[in-house]
């Protein structure tokens, strides 16, 4: 049985002592050289004041529209270099430059490189990382070992460049040095957390500076600053949504840099996750952005940064052909039309289902010959592969849940129920043998493993002997109240944790 996540609003714990004891000065060696980086000792997260008054980083978001032209690479009048969309080809696999006097002195003055934070940009839901990181504190060491390459490994040479991005990066490098036990006046994040708002306030009043990369990188930082400490789930939705918005604005003829493409693999699984709460289609559907993922594909040499967009870009359709399934099971019963709009669904699914398995196989068929996603792991993982897994094993899961639901015979949706059931259990077995390989990996599997969990949970009432004897119009509307069923159950149980009460 999943395991309850925690309260949505995380308690103070200025009464109740550290909230975690993040490393044992008595373990191996690796962690002792995290302290000594760090200044480790135990932290104690000091829950803020009530911030409610502090201004929305959304308000000051105009409505989407169309993204302006390129811009002068000249400074506006907020400090924020204002950026030329044409790129060449050969700067999207530029290398980040050297660190500056100046990012030095802004690390040293925090004891903490944002850049150690890489395993935190790969973050779907906050709340359930969050309570597996008090699970097992010392977990942390692990994640901060990792440097694999995100958005933030970018900062570096462009710290002085924007009042907006440099108040961003000194909010979330106090609160994760206080975090790590740093000593400083408890309320200084809080503090620098509004500053940054307000910077970011001030920055987006011209609509024409809502598409710079560094303003949508500051939603992205805010972000960071609510996953690295006990997230607000209220603020977390506001700069969520804030960060669609400039998105929506931007458009997809902006990302044209490496930079903004890894803002935007950092930001759009949560995306595709957060339309499937909303019942909406995703705004990634749009053929427009599915050429910007098939150009970036295109441009990788690496074969798990390739499939990444591939997979993101099929993965883009399931929000649509959830909200109109729900929108046509929720009236089965009364649907004149039900035949044809079932049988658009159904074909819509098979074609994301074998875009899916086509393109598991060109991946494991091309050089250097990956090992299937669907094996075990035998070693650690980048944040590629393991998100390749999340896309491929539980989108599958899904999509066959559609087809267990909607496909005309029974044999069909038994084999569909099978997999799925088969896809489901290879999903725990993984995290469980990545427990033993790495707890980072182990760390970002079991955060999103709640479908998994309900997939196999009650699986018997999705066994086809339960459909004998039925009537067609019985079947009909069995078949749509067993989805209907487990669909709301997996929404309150993990969903809504998340976005359930941020409407916003």
């Amino acid at each position: 049985m999943r395991p309850k996540l925690p309260l949505r609003k995380p308690r103070s714990r200025v009464k109740d002592g550290p909230a975690f004891v993040f490393v044992d000065t008595t373990s191996a060696s690796d962690a002792k050289t995290i302290v000594r980086r760090h200044a480790a000792r135990s932290g104690l997260i000091c829950r803020q004041e009530n911030i409610t008054t502090l201004p929305d980083s959304r308000e000051s978001i105009p409505a989407a529209k169309r993204a302006p032209g390129a811009t002068s690479p000249a400074k506006n009048r907020h400090g924020m270099c204002k950026e030329n969309t044409l790129r060449d080809a050969s700067n999207l696999g530029s290398v980040p430059q050297p660190l500056s006097s100046r990012y030095e002195a802004f690390r040293l003055s925090y004891n903490f490189d944002i850049t150690d934070l890489t395993s935190f940009t790969d973050v779907d839901l906050a709340t359930n990382a969050y309570r597996l990181l008090q699970d097992e504190p010392n977990r942390l060491v692990s994640l901060l070992q990792k440097q694999y390459s995100s958005f933030l490994a970018y900062l570096p040479s462009r710290y002085g460049s924007s009042t907006c991005l440099d108040d961003a990066m000194h909010c979330v490098a106090a609160r994760a040095g206080q975090v790590l036990g740093f000593q400083m006046p408890k309320s200084m994040p809080y503090i620098l957390y509004g500053k940054a708002l307000k910077s970011l306030q001030i920055a987006i009043s011209d609509g024409a500076e809502c598409t710079v990369s560094d303003i949508y990188c500051v939603t992205r930082l805010l972000v960071l600053y609510e996953l690295i400490g006990p997230p607000d789930t209220t603020r977390l939705a506001h700069h969520h949504r804030g960060g669609i918005r400039l998105i929506e604005l931007r458009g997809p003829d902006r990302y044209t840099s490496k930079f903004d493409w890894m803002l935007l693999k950092s930001q759009g699984p949560s995306i595709i996750i957060d339309e499937m709460y909303r019942k909406e289609s995703s705004i990634f559907e749009a053929q427009e952005w599915q050429r910007v993922f098939q150009r970036a594909s295109d441009l990788q040499s690496d074969s798990d940064c390739r499939l990444w967009w591939k997979y993101f870009g099929i993965t883009g359709f399931l929000p649509g052909i959830l909200k109109d399934l729900r929108n046509l099971l929720e009236d089965a019963t009364h649907q004149s039309g039900y035949f044809v709009a079932s049988s658009a669904i159904l074909e819509r699914a098979k074609v994301m289902h074998k875009a899916l398995h086509n393109e598991h196989v060109f991946y494991q068929h091309a050089a250097p010959h990956p090992q299937s996603l669907f094996s075990l792991p035998v070693a650690t993982e980048s944040p590629d592969r393991i998100r390749l897994r999340v896309f491929f094993l539980y989108t599958i899961m899904y999509i066959c849940r559609v087809l267990a639901t909607l496909s005309p015979t029974e044999i069909e949706r038994a084999t569909s129920e099978v997999e799925a059931q088969m896809f489901a259990s290879q999903a725990l077995l993984i995290e469980e043998v990545a427990t033993k390989l790495d707890p980072a990996m182990a760390w970002h599997l079991q955060q999103r493993n709640g479908l998994a969990h309900s997939i196999i949970e009650k699986k018997e009432e999705w066994f086809s002997d339960n459909e004998l004897g039925m009537s067609r119009d019985k079947l009909k509307s069995f078949l749509a109240q067993r989805w209907l069923k487990w669909e709301n159950s997996w929404r309150a149980g993990v969903l809504a944790e998340e976005l359930g009460e941020n409407e916003v």
